[in-house]
């Protein structure tokens, strides 16, 4: 008797792992503190998973991250170099026609959203100059401990020169450029600018001043903590939710995709998504399951206590959920 009943718990989650291959259609991931390594690499095994996950699944991927486009692109060009390779050295399937599926790059939180194959813009939302260069000047030069950072078209700007920073940025290599003052007419100058961001060690600091910024600027523009050292502001109703919805609308329909699974609110709830910080919770509670990372911001959990945590990062957890979900072992 046990030993049936063991085998139809067993039978149950197995055929409950296939039921949410069926259902999910879509993989969105934010990349540092989560689908990337704590070295912010993406490492070969994650990108083998997601080369099975849309060359051999045709599962579209989705980065969502607060990095911006040139930063990413590095790094997508990289995964597509390897996916080009694998693919080759692959010994040839009679009959079998490669098609790809679509990767699209979503950046600056929610603020810009490309095709990752074709580098076209399908969604961009910038900050209103004037608040640019209100905010980009908000702290005096004398204050060391918080750096003002922008992203203005595919540049970052720092207010000061900080190359602890680029830590962070050894895979793409990307640099930023100081720049202490915007010097030019604000009604002229200051335009394509996607998110301003504070960086500073002294958490405490970043937490007071993330509070004065929702209560100056709040009902104005998006204010979120990105990580543990970066207070992140955008558009008014910028998030990565919001441009997983614009894509969603946009995206063409995929192949065997009826225009009822084509719909926004389909699409949403036929998607995955990962994340590890609060900028992240809108997008892990409006898709059909989001999962926490497990070194995630513990405000996240308390934002989102529906949510499963997984593993962190370094145990590469969001790669071995996606191969448990999609059946990929």
């Amino acid at each position: 008797m046990f030993c049936s009943a063991w085998l139809r718990a067993a039978a149950t989650a197995t055929a409950g792992v296939a039921d949410a291959a069926a259902n999910f259609r879509f993989v969105a991931s934010d990349m540092d503190g989560t689908i990337l390594t704590p070295q912010h690499t993406l490492s070969e095994f994650a990108t083998e998973t997601l080369r099975r996950l849309t060359q051999d699944r045709h599962v579209p991927f989705v980065f969502a991250t607060g990095r911006f486009y040139a930063d990413v692109a590095a790094i997508n060009k990289d995964m597509q170099r390897f996916f080009y390779e694998r693919r080759q050295a692959l010994p040839p399937v009679a009959g079998a026609t490669w098609e790809g599926t679509p990767t699209y790059i979503i950046t600056s939180n929610g603020a810009v959203v490309h095709n990752a194959e074709t580098g076209e813009v399908v969604l961009k939302r910038m900050i209103d100059p004037a608040l640019a260069h209100e905010i980009y000047h908000l702290l005096p030069s004398s204050e060391t401990r918080i750096n003002t950072g922008m992203i203005h078209g595919d540049a970052w700007w720092y207010r000061m020169d900080w190359e602890e920073m680029l830590q962070f940025h050894k895979q793409s290599g990307c640099r930023y450029k100081v720049v202490p003052r915007l010097t030019w007419d604000v009604t002229r100058g200051v335009d394509h600018v996607y998110k301003l961001f504070f960086s500073s060690w002294d958490r405490p600091l970043l937490d007071k001043l993330e509070q004065l910024l929702q209560e100056r600027y709040g009902k104005l523009l998006t204010v979120t903590f990105s990580s543990s050292y970066s207070v992140d502001i955008m558009a008014k109703d910028v998030t990565k939710a919001s441009a997983l919805r614009h894509l969603f609308q946009r995206m063409e329909p995929l192949p065997k995709e009826s225009p009822q699974e084509a719909s926004e609110a389909a699409r949403l709830k036929a998607t995955i998504a990962f994340g590890d910080d609060l900028n992240d919770a809108a997008m892990l509670t409006e898709v059909g399951r989001g999962f926490v990372m497990g070194n995630c911001n513990p405000q996240l959990k308390v934002r989102c206590p529906q949510l499963e945590v997984i593993q962190t990062n370094s145990e590469d957890a969001v790669t071995k959920k996606i191969r448990e979900v999609f059946q990929l072992d």
